[in-house]
């Protein structure tokens, strides 16, 4: 990514400082999820579990399995996180913290920044609106176009509820060091690599964050009277928080959520937007990239 052109569109916006970091990037390997479905299915099968590949991450290398969730790569990381439920519910995804997806070169693809509450039909929620910048409610062109095909695709009744886009990069390394923080509190013998991979589940690094790049986006669902439907978990639940129901494909939530889950995912991944696994209600682009 262009960190200076970035840089300026974000000042221009007023929303958001330009920093001198790693340069912000986005969630990669999304397109491939078709051609790899095949890969998560032997993966599945293996586990005992079935996955579409609408609703896995890819790199570069193909699948990689989540070491939290199946510990197949406890060799490579040392960690051990088997025996919860998270073994059960997923299994063929790169977590945002694998060396796989800082690796992959970014290029600024010189997307607008748009405002979806002025730019856009979409329903807005509230529970942003602190922010008096309105950094939350911006995201990239192609990403808005993606979101407003998947409404179109949603059955009558029910719309998106927008939640939250763009992500100024000093908010998500606040985010990313508190849940680590917590995290590295309730397992003190947790080394810096373990506490990082268990974080990227919930929060992605700073460097490779694609709610940064205004590639990500938040969202859920409304019914006609723009009440927000029941999904299974609150938005934005932890996987402690939620005993691993904050999963795409949990298995410990009721089966009018699970509907409303696939529901949303069918429509999102017919518009070309990709579900990161461990958070039900977070959908990434690879528009930046193209």
């Amino acid at each position: 990514m262009d960190q200076p052109y970035w840089a300026a569109r974000v000042a221009d916006l007023g929303i958001g400082a330009a920093h001198d970091g790693p340069t912000p990037t986005f969630d990669v390997g999304i397109a491939r999820g078709v051609e790899r479905h095949e890969e998560v299915a032997a993966i599945g099968e293996r586990h005992g579990d079935m996955h579409d590949g609408g609703e896995v991450s890819y790199g570069p290398q193909g699948v990689v399995v989540d070491p939290m969730l199946t510990g197949e790569r406890e060799s490579e990381t040392g960690c051990d996180y088997t025996g919860s439920r998270d073994d059960r519910v997923m299994t063929g995804i790169i977590l945002m913290s694998d060396p796989k997806v800082a690796a992959v070169p970014v290029q600024e693809c010189g997307e607008r920044l748009m405002d979806v509450r002025r730019d856009s039909p979409l329903l807005v929620d509230e529970r942003k609106w602190q922010d008096s910048a309105g950094a939350f409610a911006h995201l990239r062109e192609g990403v808005l176009d993606r979101l407003l095909k998947a409404q179109a695709q949603l059955p009558p009744g029910i719309r998106l509820l927008f939640v939250e886009g763009y992500r100024p990069p000093s908010l998500q390394r606040h985010y990313f060091d508190e849940y680590g923080d917590q995290l590295r509190a309730d397992h003190p013998d947790w080394s810096v690599e373990q506490v990082r991979s268990a974080a990227s589940r919930y929060v992605s690094p700073p460097e490779v964050a694609p709610h940064s790049a205004g590639a990500a986006v938040d969202l859920t669902l409304a019914d006609a009277d723009d009440r927000e439907l029941d999904m299974g978990t609150r938005m934005n639940a932890t996987p402690e928080e939620s005993v691993g129901a904050c999963y795409t494909q949990a298995d410990n939530i009721s089966g009018k959520a699970r509907s409303r889950r696939d529901i949303l995912g069918t429509a999102l991944t017919a518009a070309s937007l990709v579900n990161y696994p461990t958070e039900w209600c977070s959908q990434s682009s690879s528009c930046v990239q193209e």
